[in-house]
C-alpha cells in the first residue's frame, strides 16, 4: 500500500479500478474486487489530494499540493500531461459528463475548466482555461449535466 496516509480515493466508472492518492506523493491504481495493487503512478511532487476518473474510465486526474494537476492513462498508468495554473494546492478535480473538460478546484481560491481536447494536443498547442471563478475556498467539485 501507500507509505503515507491516504488523502483521497475514486472508484472507475465500471467498478473494475480503484484509485488513491497520498500524502506520500503517489497514486496508486487498485483491482476494484480483489483490492489488490496494480499500478503506482508517481510525479507529483507533493502531496496528492485529489483523484477523479474520466466517465469513460479511461483516464484519471490527480490534484496536488504542488500545485498541478496531472492526467494519466488508468489502464497503462503512463502519464499524460501535466496542467499548471493554480496558485496553490488544487485540493478538487471532476470530468464533465462528455469527460471533454476537467473542472479543478484550487486553494488559491479558483475553479478552472480546462479544454481537455487542447491539452492533450501537441505541447505548442497547449490552451488553458477560458472561465474563471475567484473569492472562495473550495472544498470539492462536481460537473452534471445541463438541463434541457
Amino acid at each position: 500500500g501507500h507509505e503515507d496516509r491516504v488523502m483521497s480515493v475514486a472508484f472507475s466508472p465500471d467498478g473494475k479500478r480503484l484509485a488513491s492518492g497520498s500524502k506520500d506523493k503517489t497514486l496508486r491504481l487498485w483491482d476494484g474486487e480483489t483490492g489488490r495493487a496494480v499500478a503506482t503512478l508517481e510525479g507529483h511532487e507533493d502531496k496528492v489530494v485529489s483523484v477523479a476518473f474520466t466517465p469513460d474510465g479511461k483516464r484519471l486526474a490527480s490534484g496536488s499540493q504542488d500545485n498541478t494537476i496531472r492526467l494519466w492513462d488508468a489502464e497503462t498508468g503512463s502519464a499524460i500531461a501535466t496542467l499548471e495554473g493554480h496558485g496553490r494546492w488544487v485540493v478538487s478535480v471532476a470530468f464533465s459528463p462528455d469527460g471533454k473538460r476537467l473542472a479543478s478546484g484550487s486553494l488559491d481560491k479558483t475553479v478552472r475548466l480546462w479544454d481537455l481536447e487542447t491539452l492533450l494536443a501537441p505541447p505548442d498547442e497547449l490552451k488553458r482555461i477560458v472561465e474563471e471563478l475567484t473569492g472562495m475556498t473550495l472544498r470539492g467539485i462536481e460537473v452534471v449535466p445541463k438541463e434541457e
